[in-house]
């Protein structure tokens, strides 16, 4: 080998030698820097290690509050920051027995309410309350009916299902008022003819069941009249009763006419004797298709008034003889009518209660006119001093439907005369302090048995008619009164419309006896106490509101089931007012 050749040689080893030198280096940087890599990466743990990140808050939420019994819901956590160091989260109930919680999942274990939150030991989230019940999943009505005749009141048997529902309350609603309408107790009051759909809902408003319910009229079947034969002289009067069976019926006006207007006129079931002879009296129904008729015999005979007032105490008897039962007894200036004569000087009569019945009448039995006794002279409101109308602001209103009272108007009308008088006083109080009787009902001997509404309510005021209750007079409900106004309250029945306008004119309300919406009262069935005291002949359409003003027409009344500040026809509620007694409270 020349030496040349030598040379190349040597200098192709040492290259190669200089390239696997350089590798070796690269490998080993390499190495170094991935070793501090790796050392790095381990202080930046270490460090973190050492500061943690805290949690700042926590949030939980769920899409309702509300489970039934056995139910799960999830519950949505949000924590801040996101990238949270720690992840010891513990899930708490305030009450596990009712919501337990586990994993983020609440069931409902007991009826009730817990609260549920989030908490790693030093952070708590926001409380949820959650309540586990048992909803209404239907409703069941006992006493379902789908007609009504026009002025029932009656009373939805309502229960819910499961009986161990949670809520039970129910809501009640009528499509249609003026048809029907229904309170917070399932009472429905059929207002007038025509179909109205009743809705009932839980406490949340779902509802669970609606049906329609169809008002109808009552049709008269028959009309009877109290006397077939009456006997007269002329220039008498006389007064005969008719009765419409069913006493329910929607239409029992009557309209009369007589035979013979020379001999009988008739008006508002007042005979009057024209002159001598023989008349045929007809009483026929608003529908034209029931009748009834009265002889009426007229003699030429003196005329008397039929008006007198007992001039002491005697006996009005079943019969005309002292061996008939007493059925009442006159006080000192009642009022009383002779109806009719009788055998050996036995009249038939009627006293200011309505009882009809026979007595023995001597001339000194009865005064021709009654003593005057100014009976609003303690108020200084004289029926001289009465102006031409007048009405009284401020009077408060309450609804008997509404309270849940459909016979109990006497109650309502007495608490809002006390209430505007400025005494705390609600209708429960005025019933509570009422004496309740016996409600009407007909016993097994076919006859009608009740209480007595000059001593005690008949039935109870959250009755219905339908259910025997019938109402209270004035007697009761002014002593009532009187518990809550220290004896100022004051009965003043029997007073005149002049004396009742009096009182008004000087700004003192007067509880009042009427008819809803100035109607016509009709004639009932006549009862017997139960203690065989006497008897009661029924006035249906019995009503009693607050007379708070008047004027030369019309009356106005705070009527608790027909609204506040009702007007009425002033000489209908005269009328309507002397019929039931003349019957009236005032607070002084």
């Amino acid at each position: 080998m020349s030496r040349r050749e030598k040379i190349r040689l040597e200098a192709q080893m040492t290259k190669k030698k200089k390239i696997r030198v350089g590798r070796i280096f690269i490998l080993l940087l390499i190495i170094v820097m991935t070793l501090v890599i790796y050392k790095c990466d381990l202080i930046s743990k270490a460090i973190l290690i050492i500061n943690p990140i805290i949690i700042d808050n926590i949030e939980v939420s769920v899409e309702k509050k509300e489970i039934e019994l056995g139910e799960s819901i999830n519950i949505e956590k949000k924590i801040y920051p996101e990238d949270f160091s720690k992840s010891e989260l513990v899930w708490h109930s305030t009450n596990n027995d009712i919501i337990e919680v586990i994993e983020g999942k609440a069931t409902g274990k007991s009826v009730g309410k817990a609260s549920v939150y989030l908490s790693d030991g030093e952070t708590k989230s926001n409380e949820l309350e959650i309540e586990c019940l048992v909803s209404t999943q239907e409703v069941v009505i006992g006493n379902l009916v789908s007609e009504l005749r026009l002025g029932d009141i009656y009373t939805l048997e309502a229960s819910v299902l499961p009986e161990n529902a949670t809520y039970k309350e129910l809501i009640y609603e009528s499509s249609n008022t003026d048809i029907i309408t229904v309170n917070d107790n399932g009472s429905l009051i059929a207002n007038s003819i025509g179909t109205s759909t009743i809705t009932i809902k839980d406490y949340k408003e779902k509802i669970l069941q609606s049906f329609d319910i169809e008002v109808k009229k009552i049709p008269v079947e028959s009309i009877t009249l109290d006397d077939k034969e009456v006997t007269l002289g002329k220039g008498q009067t006389y007064i005969i009763n008719s009765k419409v069976t069913p006493l329910e019926a929607t239409y029992t006006d009557v309209e009369w006419k007589t035979s013979n207007k020379d001999v009988v006129k008739i008006e508002n079931r007042q005979i009057t004797a024209t002159g001598t002879g023989t008349a045929t009296i007809t009483a026929v129904t608003d529908q034209g298709d029931k009748k009834a008729t009265c002889t009426v015999k007229v003699k030429d005979t003196p005329p008397s008034n039929s008006k007198k007032y007992a001039n002491g105490k005697y006996n009005i008897r079943t019969g005309a003889s002292t061996d008939y039962k007493i059925l009442a007894t006159t006080s000192k200036y009642e009022e009383i009518e002779l109806l009719q004569d009788s055998k050996n000087g036995w009249k038939k009569v009627r006293n200011s209660k309505g009882i009809v019945g026979y007595t023995l009448i001597k001339s000194n039995y009865y005064l021709d006119e009654k003593p005057v006794e100014n009976v609003s002279s303690d108020l200084g409101a004289n029926p001289e001093d009465i102006v031409t109308s007048y009405h009284i602001k401020g009077v408060p209103y309450l609804n008997q439907i509404s309270l849940g009272y459909p016979t109990g108007c006497e109650a309502v009308s007495a608490a809002m005369l006390l209430k505007y008088k400025g005494y705390k006083v609600s209708a429960q109080n005025i019933i509570d302090n009422t004496k309740t009787g016996s409600k009407k009902y007909q016993g097994a001997d076919g006859a009608w048995y009740g209480a007595n509404p000059f001593e005690e309510f008949v039935g109870h005021p959250s009755k219905g008619l339908g259910k025997g209750s019938y109402g209270v007079f004035a007697k009761p409900i002014a002593s009532a009164m009187n518990t809550y106004a220290g004896g100022k309250v004051k009965n003043i029945s029997g007073c005149s419309e002049n004396d009742l306008f009096a009182y008004v004119s000087k700004g003192n309300p007067v509880v009042v006896w009427c008819v809803k919406n100035a109607g016509n009262l009709k004639e009932g069935v006549t009862w017997k106490y139960e203690d065989g005291s006497g008897s009661f002949q029924e006035l249906v359409g019995e009503h009693c509101a607050v007379l708070i003003g008047y004027d030369e027409d019309y009356v106005y009344l705070n009527d608790p089931s027909a609204g506040e500040n009702v007007k009425q026809s002033k000489s209908k509620f005269i009328l309507n007012w002397k019929k039931l007694y003349s019957q009236a409270i005032v607070v002084q």
